[in-house]
């Protein structure tokens, strides 16, 4: 019986079992692996050479806002894509305004800046007209303006009426950074004798007094017959002769009788 089943065993196939896989060779490290890992890391391309640098110029140019040049323009040797930076400069009696051109680097082998100024302006010179006589001022005062420096020449108004006696200040001069002031007086072109005078005088019947010496638009208040008044001025108008009370207070001299010293 033994030996039978030992036999059994011997003559029965072995039961089939399910194999592994057998695992594909791992390729051979290289270089580039042993230093990277095991991902594989591609040849790095050659960089392109950087662009050698170009020389290049800023002209510099300094101009009146007229288009006139007022020095030599500069050049500067610079780099292409240099930073660019410029020092405005002060020139006398004139204000710099504006710039044209300019950019943060430089962006052209010949690139052009313009320095804008203008004429630096001057004090007015002003300009009163006076009554001679009166010392009224005859309008607004007028005022001129001009740059720093240069010359001015004043023509003085025409006031209907007056003609000119004297100036005080120069018609012609130089603008500078002071004020300067032209005073001309002017004096009635029909008084022909003007005289100041300093004596009293009697009204001899009630008469009117005039703002100026000539017969039109008299005060409403009259002087009454034997009141006394002082005398300051004389003025010759077209044969008549007016007396000045002061102010703007006048009377024909026909009017009145002069008192002598001691009355």
């Amino acid at each position: 019986m033994f030996k039978f089943l030992q036999n059994l065993f011997r003559s029965k196939p072995a039961t089939p079992h399910q194999t592994e896989p057998t695992p594909e060779p791992e390729p051979a490290p290289t270089p580039e692996t042993e230093k990277t890992g095991s991902v594989p890391v591609p040849n790095p391309q050659p960089a392109t050479p950087p662009l050698p640098e170009r020389e290049a110029e800023v002209l510099v140019q300094f101009n009146t806002n007229q288009g006139e040049t007022l020095r030599p323009a500069v050049i500067m040797k610079t780099k292409l894509g240099a930073y660019l930076s410029l020092h405005i400069p002060v020139i006398q009696n004139y204000t710099f305004i504006t710039l044209t051109g300019l950019t943060t680097r430089v962006t052209s082998v010949q690139q052009v800046v313009q320095l804008i100024y203008a004429p630096t302006k001057a004090a007015p010179v002003a300009i009163y007209c006076f009554d001679y006589d009166t010392n009224r001022l005859l309008g607004a005062p007028q005022f001129i303006d001009g740059n720093r420096d240069e010359p001015y020449h004043i023509e003085l108004p025409h006031l209907p009426g007056y003609q000119l006696h004297f100036l005080a200040g120069d018609r012609d001069g130089i603008f500078t950074d002071i004020t300067q002031t032209l005073v001309a007086y002017y004096r009635h072109d029909n008084w022909r004798l003007v005289q100041p005078v300093y004596y009293r005088v009697r009204i001899k019947h009630r008469t009117a007094v005039y703002p100026e010496p000539r017969v039109a638009n008299p005060y409403p208040e009259a002087l009454p017959a034997g009141s006394v008044w002082k005398v300051f001025k004389e003025v010759q108008v077209h044969h008549h002769t007016w007396l000045s009370l002061g102010g703007n207070e006048w009377i024909q001299a026909t009017v009145a009788t002069q008192l002598p010293e001691n009355k």
